[in-house]
């Protein structure tokens, strides 16, 4: 009975003093945040504080500390706070887009994408936090996720933030078009944003508009006086070679930054106008508050040098070698020392002369067999006294007869003979060791290709003909001779692929010889048989036919399409058809992006039809094309054919542009019916399976016939017949005028 008794009263004490915690708590953070609010700020961090050290739970303690480390310029312990607050507190949105900005700001981007997408959960309507969840996208690598936050945000076309991310993702992915176009609409949303501006202008000069850039800048230096706007403009003055503005520009930057970095600009900008005596004032002014800064040293040792002052050349060029050369410009090293060594002094380097190993092709030491240490015997001439010699940094002494040293075997192979003359001349001579090899080199001719009986039969068209072979040798390859002619001498190689063209011998006879760096050589031969080329041109292949397969409503409905686009088209003499083996939407979009127009571009095509298959999702405001590997659950994994917008902005071609879908077609929004002067046709098509049963019978009639078809017309006679089976429409806002048509010949 005692005992619960006392079990008793230790419940009632527990919970009495739970109950009296919670109520200080309450109270407390209650009179805080009356005190904040008064901006009594000394008064409410003591109440938030004694909050937070007696309880560790109060989400809001935590937070309002937090906000006023921030107004008393601690950002590390406001951070903290915030972080505390954002684990406590069961809504993520304000926490999570605050400590998102400020990790943002300080270009934590991976840990600031964790707190501002938990924020985007919270809350998906906060402007702010969609705006700095897009930014921070693209700034890890995942640009391509940030269009589909745009295409969900209700203020897009209202909002300069949501456009100027999204102008960045674009940019981000080399998509310029698409991304000046938002950049531009940014600017007209929000003509006070400088940000936006500034990204406009690098845009530009990216795309080498440069007037139009600098109209923008001149118009930011106005209305702002950014700094970022003067650099803009220095940027392009330079690029236009319009140095005296340019020298302007730079000083103007010094007076607003203090930053000596634009004196050493405008030193340059004199020394490219060839005002060198202006430019030689500038690098002594910044020597003058820094004495050790590298390229001051360097450029005014280059301008004294041509101006044939050597003692001040020479001084500067030694003291600009005595830097850390971690930190220099390797090729500035070396132009410094090819300079200290003519100034400093005529004499030449010793010479040195390696008795043991054997020497080949001057850079390589032959030995038989591996050891431990290696034994190097020779003789030294000294140009000048020698105050150092050293072999892979092991000291060489009474070397005047002859020297013989022991060093061991070293790890890359490679031996330094380094001499230090009277004059602080520093000379290297380097080696590298090869184990000599009793073999000879392989020679593989892949093209023309050889017969059993050492013949060629070649199509002859001109004086000369194509040769591709490839050499091999467990040494270096030296030298490759073809009809006694030289066409590679090199070393350090051990396969050699020539792909070249040589004059057709009078003999009609073909010798190779490849000699590797111990002098072993092997020989190919054969002979050509000309064959004189047709008279009739072949057909270029001028239309290209690509196919991308997606995921499928029943087993055999895509693949029949496909069949039927192969088989068909197949038939014809200047179709090129392509089956895309990519399954996934980023991949997808890469490829149309960057891989396609640099296929349009080097086959020259002058068509191209580009073929949608399988599953699709029509909504309100966009359409969707499911690859083969998407996720029917997950938006974020399906095709936006918006994004074909892009693609026709960025494919070159003389003739057609059209994308065909079996499945789904574009919203009105995406599709226009003004007609343009311009030649390049970009059609979106939407072809049901009955069209394609109409579509094939017309071109098998076609083929039949040897007709001639133009597809594109084609497409429009089936469609103005049977709508419901063939939809076309026109892609970036308006049609476009045909003036060539997509003919198929067979």
């Amino acid at each position: 009975m005692l005992n619960k008794k006392i079990f008793f009263l230790l419940f009632l004490a527990v919970t009495l003093s739970s109950c009296t915690g919670y109520f200080f708590v309450n109270k407390t953070v209650k009179k805080g945040k009356i005190a904040y609010h008064e901006n009594d700020f000394d008064t409410a961090f003591e109440l938030f504080d004694k909050v937070a050290e007696r309880n560790q739970k109060s989400a809001e303690a935590f937070y309002f500390r937090a906000k006023i480390y921030e107004m008393r310029n601690q950002p590390q312990n406001a951070l903290s706070d915030f972080k505390k607050s954002f684990q406590l507190s069961n809504n993520k949105a304000i926490t999570g887009l605050i400590i998102g900005k400020i990790l943002f700001d300080r270009k934590i981007y991976d840990e600031s994408l964790l707190y501002l997408a938990a924020s985007y959960k919270s809350d998906s309507t906060n402007l702010s936090t969609v705006y700095y969840l897009m930014l921070t996208l693209s700034a890890t690598g995942n640009s391509d996720k940030s269009f589909l936050l745009y295409e969900r945000a209700p203020e897009r076309d209202t909002s300069w933030q949501l456009n100027y991310a999204i102008a960045v993702a674009a940019d981000s992915l080399e998509m310029l078009d698409f991304a000046e176009l938002y950049y531009r609409k940014s600017t007209r949303l929000n003509r006070s944003n400088s940000d936006t501006y500034i990204a406009l202008c690098k845009l530009l000069i990216k795309r080498e508009k440069y007037d139009e850039a600098l109209r923008f800048a001149t118009n930011g230096v106005r209305y702002t006086n950014n700094v970022e706007f003067h650099k803009i403009r220095l940027e392009i003055f330079e690029k236009q070679q319009r140095w005296q503005e340019a020298m302007s520009e730079a000083t103007t930057l010094y007076n607003m930054t203090n930053d000596i970095d634009f004196i050493i600009k405008r030193a340059k900008i004199f020394q490219n106008a060839g005002l060198f005596n202006n430019a030689l004032n500038d690098f002594t002014f910044v020597l003058s508050i820094d004495s050790i800064n590298s390229t001051a040293l360097f450029s005014r040792a280059l301008i004294n040098s041509r101006l044939v002052n050597k003692e001040i050349a020479l001084e500067d060029f030694t003291n600009y070698l005595k830097l850390d050369t971690t930190k220099l410009d390797p090729h500035h090293i070396i132009t410094a020392k090819f300079l200290v060594s003519r100034l400093a002094s005529t004499i030449p380097p010793p010479v040195i002369d390696i008795i043991k190993p054997v020497v080949f092709e001057k850079v390589f030491l032959g030995i038989d067999s591996l050891s431990d240490t290696l034994i190097i015997r020779g003789k030294i001439f000294e140009r000048a006294k020698l105050d150092n010699f050293f072999i892979n940094k092991v000291e060489v002494k009474g070397y005047e007869q002859g020297f013989s040293v022991q060093i061991p075997f070293p790890d890359n192979d490679s031996v330094v003979f380094e001499t230090v003359d009277m004059f602080g001349n520093i000379f290297k001579q380097h080696f590298k060791i090869l184990k000599i090899e009793d073999s000879k080199p392989e020679i593989i001719i892949i093209y023309p290709k050889i017969e059993n009986n050492n013949l060629a039969n070649i199509e002859i068209e001109s004086r000369f003909m194509k040769t591709k072979f490839r050499c091999f040798d467990k040494n270096y390859i030296s030298n490759v001779i073809v009809n006694r002619d030289t066409i590679y001498k090199v070393s350090g190689i051990n396969t050699v692929l020539i792909d070249t063209v040589i004059p057709v011998p009078t003999d009609n006879k073909i010798n190779i010889e490849v000699k590797n760096t111990f002098g072993h050589s092997s020989h190919k031969n054969f002979k050509i048989n000309k064959i004189t080329a047709p008279l009739t041109q072949k057909n270029k292949n001028d239309i290209l036919v690509l196919i991308f397969n997606g995921k499928q409503t029943s087993t055999n409905e895509t693949n029949k399409i496909t069949d039927q686009i192969i088989s068909l088209l197949s038939k014809s003499i200047n179709v090129d058809i392509q089956i895309s083996q990519l399954a996934d939407n980023k991949s997808i979009q890469r490829y149309l992006i960057f891989d396609l127009p640099q296929l349009v571009e080097n086959k020259k095509y002058i068509d191209v039809l580009i073929f949608f298959t399988g599953m699709g999702i029509e909504e309100k405001v966009a359409s969707y094309w499911l690859p083969a590997k998407s996720d029917v659950n997950d938006k974020t994994t399906w095709f936006n054919f918006s994004f074909l917008q892009s693609v026709s902005s960025i494919i070159r071609v003389d003739g057609n542009l059209a994308f065909i879908s079996n499945s789904v077609f574009l919203p009105e929004r995406f599709l226009g019916n003004e007609i343009s002067d311009e030649n390049i046709q970009t059609l979106f098509v939407k072809v049901l399976n009955n069209g394609f049963d109409l579509l094939f019978s017309e071109l098998q009639n076609a083929y039949e016939n040897k007709e001639i078809v133009d597809f594109i017309s084609l497409l429009e006679t089936i469609s103005k017949k049977k709508q419901k089976y063939i939809e076309i429409g026109w892609l970036n806002g308006f049609a476009k005028k045909r003036d060539k048509p997509a003919l198929i010949v067979w």
